[in-house]
């Protein structure tokens, strides 16, 4: 045989006739096949549940139970099945051949069997049974990987990629100890264990540096001890010199080659998921540095800022009328830089409360009329001051919102404020709201539209980023810091609520979002909004 390495196979015989089958055991195995042998079919079954055979040669006519049942047998279990059978016969009508193929034999001989037929057969019996074999162990790998993938692509926690893969490796190879990690220097960082010994890592450095550096599947044999086996965790297309970690699995029996193929693609698919982790805790770390370098720099910021609005309003009060034209325009620009660092000042508060999870709302019913007027009194005069046109229309059985009412406030004063910025002197401004009913909740929904400059389409889906701001003309010269929207759309959705905007350059921007209604039973305890407020009022 050219392809196929006879020692890995072994063929049953299972005849009556203690000749033939003694003929056919010295025929076979001096081919260098494994050979085992049955008087009857009965017994043949038995050693087919037993031992691996790979082919079974078939007599018919059998005491006990003849080839017919055995087949018949074979072909209702799904395990037994898989072996290929060729059936040795005395019967040369077509019936029997027919009945046979039928019965899933393979193949069919006629006694007395020709030699070179004989082989022919068996050969490429054999070889359909080693591409089946191969085939299936490839599906079910496939089917497993894809299990791990499902488990690895649920986690971007380096702790839990670890164990999966570990369980994963240990459960697929029979191990009985193992442990994932990197080796670092001359130490073993550990990120998950399950019965293995510390000290294993010091006594197999020299494996371990084998492995990192040829980036091999290295097994050490063993003498009354558990065999052990060194993996490298990395991609095929890794170009590094260093693989990302490591897999040290032990076992009672020597590993084999079908181990360590499964192992090699377990780690190419778990250095995908390790190195998402690992950057994925390299972002988290870099984002609570960040955190604590705004909530320190907002917090030291606090103090010279309430000075310097002191002695400011102080300087007035002392200088009250004696003032110079000019002074005053100084004052004035002071007054608004303040004004400014402190409203950033509260931004970047808000922002590391809301990272870090330090944000308390006052959920309850908040009627919308009332926020709106808030927001259109804080923003009346820069209304003025552009010649904008702003008009409210809310139905008068708008339900109340369930919502923080500071941060509600604030929400709708952060898209407010951005539309009177953008949006040229004498624009238009609406803000409308209505009742929805979205995945079994109800909601209101609010909408501010405006007929400013737009958003242009390459800078929509970054809007919402902390201190993005676009460069289109009409923004780099408005006073800003890029962290309104970003705050908006976190106060939203923590209030269980949705914000989302559409806009096209030069027309205008609709910001939307939705957040939830108060309860129904608390509806019949609030009063009246007053219909005039909710009907289409007119501000400034």
């Amino acid at each position: 045989m050219n392809q196929l390495d006879a020692s890995q196979f072994t063929i049953l015989i299972a005849d009556d006739n203690r000749s033939l089958r003694d003929l056919l055991t010295v025929s076979i195995e001096t081919r260098g096949f494994q050979v085992i042998t049955a008087e009857n079919g009965l017994e043949a079954l038995n050693l087919l549940r037993t031992q691996i055979v790979h082919l079974m040669l078939l007599d018919i006519m059998m005491p006990v139970m003849n080839g017919y049942e055995v087949l018949q047998y074979m072909q209702s279990d799904p395990e037994l099945s898989r072996t290929p059978v060729i059936v040795m016969s005395a019967l040369t009508d077509m019936d029997n051949l027919v009945r046979c193929v039928e019965l899933g034999a393979e193949d069919c001989l006629f006694k007395p069997i020709n030699t070179s037929l004989f082989w022919a057969r068996v050969n490429a019996a054999l070889e359909k049974k080693r591409l089946q074999d191969q085939e299936r162990i490839f599906t079910e790998e496939l089917a497993t990987l894809q299990q791990v993938d499902r488990a690895l692509n649920k986690t971007l926690d380096l702790e839990t990629v670890a164990n999966i893969t570990l369980n994963w490796a240990m459960q697929q190879t029979g191990s009985i100890r193992g442990a994932i990690g990197r080796w670092v220097d001359s130490r073993f960082e550990l990120w998950a264990n399950s019965g293995l010994e510390t000290a294993v890592f010091t006594q197999e450095a020299a494996c371990f540096a084998e492995t990192l550096h040829q980036k091999q599947i290295k097994t050490t044999p063993s003498d009354n001890k558990p065999h052990r086996l060194c993996a490298p965790i990395q991609r095929d297309d890794q170009t590094a010199e260093t693989p990302l970690g490591i897999i040290v699995l032990e076992c009672e029996w020597p590993f084999s080659q079908k181990d360590a193929h499964f192992l090699s693609r377990l780690c190419n698919h778990a250095a995908i998921a390790i190195n998402n982790a690992q950057l994925h805790a390299q972002i988290q770390a870099a984002n609570r540095s960040k955190t604590e370098f705004v909530a320190m720099v907002s917090h030291e910021l606090k103090s010279p800022l309430t000075v310097m609005r002191s002695y400011l309003e102080l300087f007035t009060i002392v200088n009250d009328g004696n003032l110079t034209e000019k002074q005053s325009s100084f004052i004035n620009t002071m007054e608004e830089s303040v004004t400014r660092m402190t409203t950033l000042i509260s931004e970047l508060d808000d922002i590391t409360r809301i990272e870090t999870n330090n944000i308390k709302l006052d959920l309850g019913p908040v009627l919308l009329p009332d926020v709106v007027s808030m927001v259109f009194n804080a923003l009346r005069n820069q209304f003025a001051a552009k010649q904008q046109t702003c008009t409210v229309t809310i139905p008068v059985d708008l339900p109340p919102l369930w919502a923080d009412h500071k941060r509600m406030v604030q929400i709708l004063h952060n898209i407010l404020s951005n539309a009177h910025k953008y949006v040229p002197a004498q624009g238009k401004i609406s803000v409308t709201a209505m009742p929805v009913f979205e995945d079994g909740q109800s909601f209101v929904k609010i909408a501010v539209q405006d007929n400013g400059i737009g958003i242009p389409e390459k800078d929509q889906r970054k809007i919402f980023t902390q201190f993005f701001r676009t460069d289109q003309d009409g923004v780099t010269a408005v006073a800003g810091t890029g962290l309104g929207l970003n705050i908006t759309k976190m106060l939203v959705e923590l209030q269980g609520g949705k914000i989302w905007f559409t806009s096209e350059l030069h027309k205008g921007s609709t910001f939307y979002f939705l957040l939830p209604s108060a309860p129904s039973t608390l509806n019949h305890q609030l009063p009246i909004i007053d219909k005039q407020a909710a009907n289409g009022a007119m501000l400034a």
